[in-house]
């Protein structure tokens, strides 16, 4: 049995964990400690979604993150230019702690890209998605399929992923690891029972490939701890949406919360984690680094012992596409879910070198970011006319392949991190998809409205990549290094097209699996 500290507590470093515990490891672990700052608030919004209610007034406005005024600038930006990213720096149940304090490990500067000392990470506030890789997309990964498959299924039973055997696995193998919808995840969603009505060979002569999402989400089709409440983008205060911070309590580890990870010194007796407060938090057997992609490469570089570091990262540059139903029966009906409800999927070679992930969400307040904090404002009764008035549209999420998206570099020196985006050149793709969804409005049921098509800034994908692929092996040592491994997105050469987090949590697991 080895001692083994496992340095960040989102999905990957949780996955790896998993597989630590599971073989018998000692397992310390790390994380900033930023946590929801009123865990009352969050049991009394609970209490009223479990009774059947919606949240009060004041509830509903905190979640929303209406302050005083209202950002209308960031509105208007959201309407008429480039989404600004930072509004994907959300405030989960009125709290910022996601992203609170993570500028202190050290500062950034120049273009914006997310991280967080937060429990669970990032993770708090993802959407949930949960996708297999491509058959194509182990080529580039540089992974074995058959090695990585069965933590891809332990990964996928870990988070609870839930879906349908539909057109999806014709993209996304579902390895029988699913646990299958038998009906709409809201039955009172006309989205979801649209998208239900896919035909696979009617989308592939569209050259698309699609059906319900993939979510690790708990219990939707049956009587569980999701309630419905349609507020998913604002937090879930029923915990219904896995998260490692919920997960955490579940796993026998010493939890060291609020400790700053500065570098890691190997020496014959170990690897000795020293503090960014310059203390010593004991030596271990085995370092896995899991501290997200731009924190695992702040940690990396001093572990180095290098004054300076260049690196580059992958992220996927998304669009944001306005589509209206043209089967609409029964469209304003009160919505009970707010995640993606469908997806589809273009293959290598049909709009672009790279495939093509689309996300399909119903529109409400939740969703529409600076707008929706404008319209929240309002009185009582106008917010809830909008926001089913909102949800007459859905908005498609287009997601470029990281090898098709903006180039990003890092350069980390002990000062700060300097991030660096080029421009976009993915928008003739996005078009492109646009274009494809029109000719395929007749399959889908959704017309684009392509002359509202917007693009956004880097870091709003959170989908962050590659940092450290070209500083690890195949098994994720650092350096050449015995005792540090670095388990996150970091090791993945690019970001797939779909969400990576199933993906990087499973190769998390694939090397936990090889710590002796």
């Amino acid at each position: 049995m080895s001692r083994v500290a496992v340095v960040g507590s989102g999905p990957a470093g949780i996955g790896a964990t998993t597989v630590l515990l599971e073989r018998g490891h000692e397992v310390t672990l790390f994380d900033g400690g930023q946590i929801h700052e009123d865990p009352g608030f969050i049991e009394g919004v609970a209490e009223r979604l479990r009774a059947g209610r919606r949240p009060s007034t004041s509830q509903w406005r905190r979640m929303l993150g209406v302050t005083g005024g209202a950002p209308l600038a960031a509105a208007s930006q959201a309407l008429l230019g480039e989404v600004d990213p930072r509004a994907v720096a959300k405030r989960i149940l009125g709290s910022d702690f996601v992203f609170r304090g993570a500028d202190h490990a050290p500062p950034a500067r120049g273009d914006w890209l997310p991280r967080s000392l937060a429990v669970g990470g990032l993770a708090n506030a993802w959407g949930a998605a949960c996708y297999t890789p491509r058959s194509d997309d182990y080529g580039w990964l540089g992974l074995d399929e058959q090695v990585l498959r069965p933590h891809l299924v332990r990964a996928m039973q870990l988070m609870g992923v839930t879906g349908s055997l539909d057109g999806t696995s014709l993209a996304y193998p579902d390895l029988g690891a699913l646990q299958v919808l038998r009906q709409p995840r809201d039955p009172r969603s006309p989205l979801g029972r649209l998208v239900g009505r896919w035909s696979p060979d009617a989308l592939a002569r569209h050259g698309l490939a699609g059906g319900r999402s993939r979510l690790a989400v708990d219990a939707l089709d049956g009587a569980g701890s999701c309630v419905r409440c349609g507020l998913c983008a604002l937090g879930c205060a029923t915990a219904s949406i896995w998260s490692p911070r919920h997960a955490l309590p579940g796993v026998r580890v010493v939890h060291r919360a609020g400790v700053l990870v500065e570098r890691i010194e190997e020496g014959s007796g170990g690897a000795r984690i020293l503090t960014t407060a310059g203390e010593d938090a004991g030596t271990f057997d085995h370092v896995l680094l899991a501290a997200g992609v731009l924190g695992s490469a702040v940690i990396a570089r001093r572990t180095l012992g290098r004054t300076r570091m260049h690196a580059r990262i992958s992220e996927n540059d998304v669009y944001l596409l306005p589509m209206v139903p043209i089967r609409p029966g029964g469209w304003h009906r009160r919505r009970g879910f707010g995640l993606s409800e469908g997806v589809l999927a273009l293959g290598p070679g049909v709009v672009a070198d790279g495939p093509v992930h689309v996300q399909i969400y119903r529109v409400g307040l939740p969703l529409l970011g600076p707008l929706g904090k404008v319209l929240g404002a309002g009185p009582r009764l106008g917010v809830r006319a909008l926001d089913r008035a909102a949800g007459a549209g859905v908005l498609a999420f287009v997601y470029a392949h990281g090898q098709d998206s903006r180039d990003i570099s890092l350069e980390l020196d002990d000062r700060w991190i300097a991030v660096s985006a080029g421009p976009p050149s993915s928008e003739p793709i996005a078009r492109a998809v646009a274009a494809r969804l029109t000719a395929a409005a007749g399959a889908t049921g959704l017309l684009p409205l392509t002359p509202l098509l917007r693009g956004t800034g880097p870091g709003t994908s959170v989908h962050l990549a590659a940092s450290l692929a070209d500083e690890v092996d195949g098994e994720g040592r650092l350096g050449g290094s015995d005792r540090v491994r670095v388990v996150d997105a970091s090791v993945l050469p690019a970001s797939p097209a779909q969400n990576l987090t199933l993906m990087a949590t499973a190769n998390a697991m694939r090397i936990a699996a090889e710590v002796p």
